[in-house]
Protein backbone atom coordinates (compact mmCIF):
# COMPACT_ATOMS: atom_id res chain seq x y z
CA UNK A 1 0.00 0.00 0.00
CA UNK A 2 2.68 2.61 -0.48
CA UNK A 3 2.09 6.11 -1.62
CA UNK A 4 -2.05 5.23 -1.07
CA UNK A 5 -4.05 7.30 0.85
CA UNK A 6 -7.27 6.07 3.27
CA UNK A 7 -9.83 7.13 5.63
CA UNK A 8 -10.16 4.97 8.80
CA UNK A 9 -13.53 4.81 9.68
CA UNK A 10 -14.95 5.54 12.79
CA UNK A 11 -11.60 8.24 13.30
CA UNK A 12 -10.69 11.21 12.27
CA UNK A 13 -7.32 11.11 11.18
CA UNK A 14 -5.90 10.50 7.51
CA UNK A 15 -3.02 8.25 7.04
CA UNK A 16 -0.85 7.61 4.21
CA UNK A 17 1.79 4.58 4.34
CA UNK A 18 5.10 6.17 3.07
CA UNK A 19 7.52 2.80 2.45
CA UNK A 20 7.04 1.28 5.99
CA UNK A 21 5.78 3.99 7.94
CA UNK A 22 2.69 5.66 8.78
CA UNK A 23 2.06 9.47 8.86
CA UNK A 24 -1.15 10.59 10.38
CA UNK A 25 -2.42 13.95 9.27
CA UNK A 26 -5.42 15.26 11.21
CA UNK A 27 -8.27 16.70 9.29
CA UNK A 28 -7.15 19.90 11.03
CA UNK A 29 -4.00 20.23 9.97
CA UNK A 30 -5.98 19.06 6.47
CA UNK A 31 -8.22 22.14 7.29
CA UNK A 32 -5.31 24.36 7.54
CA UNK A 33 -4.40 23.51 4.52
CA UNK A 34 -7.39 23.81 2.04
CA UNK A 35 -7.78 26.94 3.41
CA UNK A 36 -4.59 28.23 2.56
CA UNK A 37 -4.86 27.15 -1.02
CA UNK A 38 -8.32 28.59 -1.05
CA UNK A 39 -6.82 32.05 0.36
CA UNK A 40 -3.64 31.73 -2.21
CA UNK A 41 -6.11 31.20 -5.11
CA UNK A 42 -8.81 33.60 -4.41
CA UNK A 43 -7.39 36.58 -6.21
CA UNK A 44 -7.49 34.32 -9.68
CA UNK A 45 -10.77 33.67 -9.11
CA UNK A 46 -11.66 37.01 -8.83
CA UNK A 47 -9.70 38.12 -11.55
CA UNK A 48 -11.26 35.30 -14.00
CA UNK A 49 -14.84 36.54 -12.71
CA UNK A 50 -14.07 40.21 -13.43
CA UNK A 51 -12.34 39.35 -17.04
CA UNK A 52 -15.33 37.63 -17.95
CA UNK A 53 -17.50 40.18 -16.90
CA UNK A 54 -15.72 43.07 -18.37
CA UNK A 55 -15.37 40.81 -22.32
CA UNK A 56 -19.00 40.15 -21.69
CA UNK A 57 -20.62 40.99 -24.88
CA UNK A 58 -24.34 41.88 -25.74
CA UNK A 59 -26.07 38.77 -27.44
CA UNK A 60 -27.96 39.85 -30.84
CA UNK A 61 -31.25 40.28 -31.73
CA UNK A 62 -34.03 41.01 -28.89
CA UNK A 63 -36.55 39.34 -26.50
CA UNK A 64 -39.75 39.16 -27.56
CA UNK A 65 -42.58 38.38 -25.42
CA UNK A 66 -45.45 36.06 -26.92
CA UNK A 67 -48.09 34.39 -25.10
CA UNK A 68 -46.41 35.33 -21.85
CA UNK A 69 -43.38 33.17 -22.94
CA UNK A 70 -39.80 35.48 -23.54
CA UNK A 71 -38.13 34.29 -26.43
CA UNK A 72 -35.18 35.46 -28.18
CA UNK A 73 -35.42 36.73 -31.47
CA UNK A 74 -33.22 38.09 -34.79
CA UNK A 75 -35.78 39.64 -36.85
CA UNK A 76 -34.61 40.41 -40.34
CA UNK A 77 -36.15 41.87 -43.34
CA UNK A 78 -39.34 43.89 -43.81
CA UNK A 79 -42.03 44.09 -40.95
CA UNK A 80 -44.58 43.04 -43.53
CA UNK A 81 -43.16 40.71 -45.58
CA UNK A 82 -44.71 38.08 -47.29
CA UNK A 83 -44.02 35.22 -46.16
CA UNK A 84 -43.22 34.74 -42.62
CA UNK A 85 -39.63 32.29 -42.30
CA UNK A 86 -39.44 31.10 -38.15
CA UNK A 87 -36.20 29.21 -37.60
CA UNK A 88 -35.74 27.16 -34.64
CA UNK A 89 -32.51 26.24 -33.36
CA UNK A 90 -34.02 23.63 -31.23
CA UNK A 91 -33.39 21.22 -28.49
CA UNK A 92 -30.54 23.30 -26.36
CA UNK A 93 -29.59 25.28 -29.22
CA UNK A 94 -29.16 29.04 -29.76
CA UNK A 95 -30.16 31.75 -32.19
CA UNK A 96 -26.08 31.34 -33.65
CA UNK A 97 -27.73 27.78 -34.86
CA UNK A 98 -29.28 29.80 -37.64
CA UNK A 99 -26.75 32.88 -38.63
CA UNK A 100 -25.41 31.60 -41.64
CA UNK A 101 -28.99 30.76 -43.20
CA UNK A 102 -30.98 33.77 -41.92
CA UNK A 103 -28.86 36.06 -44.62
CA UNK A 104 -29.62 34.00 -47.39
CA UNK A 105 -33.52 34.10 -47.33
CA UNK A 106 -34.64 36.77 -49.82
CA UNK A 107 -36.25 40.29 -48.13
Amino acid sequence: MRGELYLIAGTKKLKKFDGGRVIVMSFQTDYFLKTAISTVLFPFTAANLYIRKKNETKEPGSIVNVDGRSIHTIISGEENGNPTVILDAGLSGNCLAWCLVQPEFPV
